[in-house]
């Protein structure tokens, strides 16, 4: 693992911080990283609610079940949906579930560098992004030795409550992550770890965060992997009004 030099760093005072403020922090808590790397994205319809648009017959009665179903049953339903779905068309439904595709990820992303990151230049960036987009920071990151790292960036779909935080708190842990942030993403939390990875240690993390599920989520890490980055929204969208909020730090 490629350890930033953090020394005494006060962890404590990320709390309270949105996603784009502990972004303007990065320099600090990464300070081998010389450029960061963002990504604009237009978020995509989740799986289930995919599955649902196969069939005119089965979208009212599963849009339904989906809204109304607490997070934890998530992973159920969508079983229940493309059992239903792939009884009326089995190639609609297996389209819905593998129709994402990560091969241009690369192509939409930019980098800043890093003495030029604070929430001041984050804010310009969110203002020329468009309402219908997300801005997302990549786990990317290039190093001022020359060479890229990641940072060990990973969605949980885990539902945000005041027991479960502590039970995130020791997941991060349990991942090996010796600095990290929990954040709440409005149903859920995303984690961001500090300590710089090289490619094969972040696919490893990602791997092992598998093992999670079913708390992890798992099609996020599936394409994370196939994008061989990962990527977290840092603002609020159209689709996505809730505001990341660090909730814990250490």
């Amino acid at each position: 693992m490629t350890r930033n030099h953090l020394g005494a760093h006060n962890f404590d005072d990320l709390v309270g911080l949105t996603a784009v403020q502990l972004v303007a922090r990065l320099p600090a808590l990464c300070p081998d990283v010389s450029q960061f790397t963002f990504t604009r994205y237009a978020p995509q319809p989740g799986a289930a609610t995919r599955l649902a648009q196969t069939s005119v017959e089965l979208k009212p009665e599963l849009e339904a079940l989906l809204l109304n179903s607490p997070l934890v049953h998530r992973r159920a339903i969508e079983l229940l949906m493309f059992v239903s779905a792939a009884d009326v068309e089995p190639e609609r439904a297996l389209d819905a579930l593998l129709s994402q595709d990560d091969a241009d990820e690369g192509a939409r992303e930019f980098r800043i560098d890093a003495h030029r990151l604070a929430a001041d230049s984050v804010q310009t960036i969110l203002s020329e992004t468009p309402t219908d987009k997300a801005l997302g920071l990549s786990s990317l990151c290039a190093l001022k030795r020359g060479g890229f790292a990641h940072l060990p960036l990973v969605d949980f779909c885990l539902a945000a409550t005041p027991d479960n935080q502590q039970v995130m708190i020791a997941a991060a842990r349990r991942l090996g992550l010796k600095h990290a942030a929990v954040l709440e993403s409005g149903r859920s939390y995303h984690v961001y770890g500090f300590d710089l990875m090289t490619e094969p240690e972040w696919a490893r993390f990602l791997a092992r965060a598998l093992l999670l599920t079913p708390i992890v989520d798992v099609r996020y890490i599936a394409h994370r992997l196939l994008a061989r980055r990962s990527v977290l929204r840092i603002n609020s969208s159209v689709a996505k009004p809730e505001v990341p909020l660090v909730v814990a730090a250490f």
